[in-house]
């Protein structure tokens, strides 16, 4: 499994995706050396503008690693189940043999978001998403982890 959310925050602990984000966006989001995802968050909520600057920063390093991992999984002829809400952002659809869209009303998605986040991250997150036009499956999430799992294994079976 290739988790898209973790492969980010990797990513940004790379050095020459540290340095561009500091460049554009400033020091002021580091903390210890380290890129703060809240502050980083945070700059972005009262900037919204800038996520346009960070997507084209992160976006292709995303990309790439993603198309990497398709390949080393196929050579290996083992099926890679991706985890990735930016499916149409990053312009992968094609890359996928199946494309299963999770989702969830907006009451459950904002329940389960980190408290910590205010209202105005909470929205400039949700208008960032985009879904997927053409997805094979879709599994509505309002229940239980294990609810979810379940039909999550239901569509695996089928492959």
């Amino acid at each position: 499994k290739l988790n898209v959310d973790a492969l980010g925050h990797q990513l940004l602990e790379s050095i020459k995706i540290k340095k561009k984000l500091c460049l554009h966006f400033g020091n002021h989001i580091l903390e210890k050396k380290h890129i703060s995802r809240k502050k980083l968050r945070q700059f972005l909520a009262q900037n919204p503008k800038k996520i346009v600057l960070l997507n084209k920063i992160i976006h292709p390093f995303l990309q790439k690693e993603i198309k990497n991992q398709i390949q080393k999984a196929k050579k290996r002829k083992q099926n890679l189940v991706i985890d990735c809400s930016l499916v149409e952002q990053l312009q992968l659809t094609s890359s996928f043999d199946v494309l299963v869209l999770i989702t969830a009303s907006e009451k459950i998605m904002a329940k389960r978001r980190k408290k910590s986040w205010t209202k105005k991250q909470q929205i400039f997150f949700r208008k960032q998403q985009k879904m997927p036009k053409a997805p094979d499956f879709i599994i509505n999430n309002a229940g239980t982890k294990q609810e979810l799992k379940k039909n999550i294994q239901k569509i695996a079976k089928q492959f």
